[in-house]
């Protein structure tokens, strides 16, 4: 039953009730955390491709068009059958 009287709620309802919104707040920092986490791990992905890119470049100079085995270093040709042993 609703008390027409009353001009504020009860300390234990603004307890109970400022414990939820900080749990909402937690949740929305964590959440942003979370986010930039996710952003710097995608920025890290896209420099170590970069990376990759270049270094696949050097060795294309050095081995001509192949497919490298990342187990055990084995060359496969492309396109022309060729790999370049002048190294």
């Amino acid at each position: 039953m609703a008390n027409k009287k009353a001009t504020k709620i009860t300390d234990k309802e603004l307890k109970e009730m400022q414990g939820i919104v900080q749990a909402i707040n937690q949740s929305q920092l964590q959440l942003g955390n979370i986010e930039m986490q996710k952003l710097e791990a995608a920025n890290y992905a896209f420099k170590c491709r970069a990376e990759l890119q270049g270094f696949n470049e050097v060795l294309q100079k050095k081995y001509g068009k192949v497919n490298v085995n990342i187990q055990d270093g084995a060359l496969t040709p492309i396109g022309d059958g060729k790999v370049n042993k002048k190294n």
